[in-house]
């Protein structure tokens, strides 16, 4: 099982009203995981995994789009 060393993130989000009824967002994470290492066997049909990855990063980027009724 991978295990993370860490897991710092940053945010950032701006909405938009583009009229009195309908709003748009974006918003924007960085997460940095830290290092981790990997040793996993699944059997003797699927083999080993393992080794060492010093930096882990992940970014996600979110559209939305609200509309009031």
């Amino acid at each position: 099982m991978p295990r993370l060393d860490r897991a710092f993130r940053y945010s950032a989000g701006l909405l938009y009203e583009v009229t009195d009824r309908i709003t748009l967002g974006l918003a924007y994470t960085f997460i940095d995981a830290g290092s981790a290492g990997v040793n996993e066997t699944r059997g003797p049909l699927s083999g080993t995994i393992q080794g060492d990855f010093s930096s882990n990063y992940i970014n996600v980027v979110a559209l939305n789009i609200a509309m009031r009724f």
